[in-house]
């Protein structure tokens, strides 16, 4: 506020027209309202963050684009998706990948793409830091399994359980049966605990006098380790974002075998473009969503690779197949909003699709997954995939008014899904020969049938909460 009285008096010596002024005024009211507002999206590394500046930089390029074509299209089951179309070649996500090519190299694009080199020489290539190999080394041995254990110790950790214990309390969800990553849980005879400080996971024995059983490093070697673990069939499985010599980011799940809690062994690996945006566990079927924005500098046609999602894991290596990609209907980048589904048992890939067009929420019970994305003029995209035992697939997209505070503005009654929204609107008021703007925000209910097509809604809700 101060700074727009400020502003004001200096335009009081200027010679601008109204209209000017009026502009000036605008943008410096919405511009302020939106930083207050908007919450940010946490990156964990910097090279992610340097990644989302090269992101931001091509957008910036990618302006007056034509929509592109929407087809006719059903699924399997012969249900109409009726705001996206399913890639029907490589060839055809490559044209849309395409218009996002900037034309020409700025000088600040220049600048991110030399952060992003000296980045990748001067750390991704290192393993660990110094720091960690003296913290670790004096007391850490190395098994044959590439598995360095702490050796046992006792903890000062309080707990109720005793070693019988039948009853125990899980992770709280939002959806009974659909399980939700957390940085402890408990099987009501172990405690399993996860630091991102210093890349441990420890198994901890529960009762009267707990003690600490194990504590496995997991390797920082291009790898950060996010706040999600799960805890299912005597394995805990860890999420990451992984990095590459290149700066590539993908989601990373690390499966361990805690059957003997004294000695946690590895027991597979998967990876999908993009970095950890959410996951869910259902029976022992893992579903984990993943935002890829394409390097879109370095695609080559004959190299779906470039353009499209990987997948590496027990029985899939390699590019994702062009008809498990859909285009959406409005896209204004190049990113993808990737969807696996892995099965614990053994590590294998059940099934994945991918929406080109990012994603900010993510609700999940235990038959649908649905994806929300923003849209210019205040609106969000939303997507509906079905689940059916580590299968997923697209079944309707649609769009809805307003702005979504999280995965709790979105539930499932009688297959009708719900969304409370907040919308905001720019009020003019006038004052002497001043003109100003402010956002006034609203809430809204809508209600939403299978096919997200509304079907209810209550507007006007508690103005500016």
């Amino acid at each position: 506020m101060i700074f727009k009285d400020e502003y004001k008096k200096e335009l009081e010596n200027i010679r601008a027209d109204d209209t000017v002024k009026d502009k000036i005024l605008v943008s410096m009211n919405v511009k302020t309202e939106v930083k207050r507002r908007k919450s940010k999206v946490i990156i964990y590394r910097t090279a992610a963050a340097i990644a989302a500046c090269f992101a931001l930089v091509v957008s910036l390029w990618a302006v007056n684009f034509d929509n592109i074509p929407v087809n006719s299209n059903k699924t399997e089951s012969g249900e109409n998706i009726s705001f996206d179309t399913r890639a029907d070649s490589y060839g055809e996500i490559y044209k849309t990948v395409k218009k996002f090519v900037p034309e020409k190299q700025s000088a600040f694009g220049a600048l991110i793409d030399e952060g992003v080199a000296l980045f990748t020489d001067g750390v991704m290539n290192k393993s660990n830091t110094d720091a960690e190999t003296e913290i670790y080394e004096e007391y850490a041995v190395e098994d044959n399994t590439g598995v360095v254990t702490q050796a046992s110790g006792s903890v000062t950790t309080e707990t109720t359980t005793d070693d019988s214990a039948e009853d125990y309390s899980e992770t709280t969800s939002q959806v009974e049966g659909v399980h939700e990553a957390d940085v402890v849980k408990t099987d009501g005879k172990y405690i399993y605990s996860l630091s991102i400080e210093d890349s441990r996971f420890r198994i901890i024995k529960a009762g009267k006098e707990p003690k600490q059983l194990s504590s496995t490093y997991i390797s920082r070697q291009n790898f950060d380790i996010t706040e999600q673990m799960y805890l299912v069939d005597g394995k805990i499985v860890l999420l990451g974002n992984n990095y590459d010599d290149n700066g590539k980011t993908t989601s990373k799940v690390i499966v361990y075998d805690v059957s003997k809690p004294e000695k946690p062994e590895e027991l597979f690996k998967c990876e999908q473009s993009g970095y950890v945006n959410d996951s869910r566990l259902i029976g022992d079927k893992l579903y984990l969503i993943s935002e890829y924005s394409v390097n879109v500098g370095d695609i080559e046609e004959k190299k779906p690779a470039t353009y499209v999602p990987e997948i590496i894991c027990d029985n899939y290596s390699g590019a994702v197949e062009s008809d498990c990609i859909y285009i959406g209907e409005n896209v204004k980048s190049a990113t993808y909003t990737v969807l696996c589904g892995y099965s614990m048992a053994d590590g294998s890939l059940c099934s994945t699709q991918s929406l080109l067009g990012g994603t900010y929420a993510v609700y999940c019970n235990t038959k649908n997954i649905i994806t929300a994305s923003n849209l210019p003029n205040d609106t969000t995209a939303v997507s509906r995939f079905a689940l059916d035992d580590g299968k997923i697939e697209l079944k309707a997209t649609g769009e809805i008014n307003g702005t979504l505070l999280n995965q709790f503005s979105i539930d499932e009654h009688n297959e009708h899904f719900r969304f409370v929204t907040t919308i905001s609107r720019g009020i003019e008021t006038r004052q002497d020969k001043y003109v100003s703007y402010k956002l006034e925000n609203s809430n809204s209910l809508y209600v939403l049938d299978s096919e997200l097509k509304q079907v209810g809604a209550i507007e006007n809700l508690a103005p500016d909460e």
